[in-house]
């Protein structure tokens, strides 16, 4: 029976969330991302994930499903014209983030990113599609 992946590849994400926040998505070496999963083999990312940028899909599809309940429990309030409500609406699950180091991690994450993701040209990057932060 093979062994079930999912501990390393979670490993592994925590590991690239913390050293892509901490070192920048650019700089962080797979090789310390993967010795800081605990795992031995440099093939690791690349085996759970396919690549780096797929660790880092990854890392970012995580944090956006942990924001999605929040997310979408305050839509009703962006309809109701009350201002406040709105802005909590928007702000509060990414204030949320700050309470946890993988929230912390994630939000360090999403700014160096902010440039990139294409929004400026209107393009909605895909990995936000059907969210509630779309919808936002």
């Amino acid at each position: 029976m093979p062994k079930d992946a999912s501990a390393t590849r979670e490993a592994l994400i925590r590991a690239g969330a913390h050293l892509f926040a901490a070192h920048g998505i650019d700089a962080a070496r797979t090789r310390d991302i993967v010795h800081h999963a605990g795992q031995a083999n440099d093939s690791a990312i690349t085996y759970h994930f396919g690549s780096r940028a797929g660790l880092l899909n990854a890392v970012l599809r995580n944090g956006i499903t942990r924001m999605e309940p929040a997310r979408a429990a305050t839509l009703p309030a962006l309809h109701s014209g009350d201002l406040p409500a709105i802005v909590h609406a928007i702000v509060q699950p990414t204030a949320d983030e700050l309470r946890t180091q993988q929230g912390r991690d994630f939000l360090r994450i999403t700014a160096q990113l902010a440039g990139r993701a294409g929004i400026r040209d209107h393009h909605l990057p895909p990995l936000l599609h059907g969210t509630a932060l779309h919808q936002q």
